[in-house]
């Protein structure tokens, strides 16, 4: 890390790519991940991963607080490939596609190998890409605790 090792997390296969407890002693050790990322696969879409913004909220659920979960999601991407003067930030003349979220309260079943529960949920409610509004259309999210199986929430 001392040497700009970007670390980067990657979370993509059900089960077996992510532990909360390997992350936790890493963490306490002072190693953190530079950047939070997805490397998606069909099943981990309905399983364990989701996307981006629940890999985004285990981490919150690591301790983390929401202005270090988006700097690792948004501009430490941008500097990992030197493009932070190009994307990853909001500031003037940079391209400014834009994810609105929503921190939820409650508690969601990860449905993984440790089976660990989030206290919060980042959820997409819609993207801003090229000046056009486009509505959030995740292929899952994470089951609610005490909601009804298979019922749908509209955020």
């Amino acid at each position: 890390m001392k040497r700009g090792v970007v670390l980067e997390v990657a979370h993509g296969r059900p089960g077996s790519n992510f532990s909360f407890e390997v992350a936790r002693r890493g963490m306490a050790q002072g190693i953190l991940p530079t950047v939070l990322s997805t490397d998606l696969i069909l099943p981990s879409l309905r399983e364990s991963v989701f996307g981006m913004t629940v890999t985004m909220s285990k981490f919150l659920t690591l301790g983390l607080d929401l202005k270090q979960v988006i700097e690792m999601s948004t501009i430490n991407p941008a500097r990992a490939i030197h493009e932070e003067g190009r994307m990853g930030s909001l500031k003037p003349g940079i391209a400014a596609d834009i994810s609105v979220l929503e921190v939820l309260s409650g508690t969601w079943n990860l449905n993984d190998s440790e089976q660990p529960t989030l206290a919060r949920l980042i959820s997409p409610v819609m993207t801003i890409k090229s000046g056009q509004l486009i509505p959030a259309q995740p292929v899952a999210q994470p089951q609610r605790i005490g909601e009804k199986e298979g019922k749908s929430r509209v955020v």
